[in-house]
């Protein structure tokens, strides 16, 4: 988040767009070349996310997925099995 967060949230995303689109552009190749011929032709909108967009959305801190950290000790309901 910190190599691209400064210019994202000055509002100069062109350098963050082009890089959140290149790992989408990956997976969906290496899907087409191993398992789905002709997957990019069928896709009609594809979309990606990162920790930038988890907070530009949420406020969680460092662009934290589910917000604080997650571990059986600050969960009720989780039990760990041993």
């Amino acid at each position: 988040m910190e190599r691209l967060g400064k210019d994202y949230l000055a509002g100069r995303k062109d350098r963050y767009n082009k890089n959140k689109q290149q790992p989408t552009d990956m997976l969906i190749d290496l899907v087409e070349k191993q398992a789905i011929s002709g997957l990019s032709m069928m896709i009609i909108m594809s979309d990606s996310a990162t920790p930038l967009t988890n907070f530009r959305f949420t406020l969680n801190t460092a662009g934290s997925l589910y917000g604080y950290n997650q571990s059986t000790e600050r969960n009720g309901q989780c039990q760990l099995v041993t």
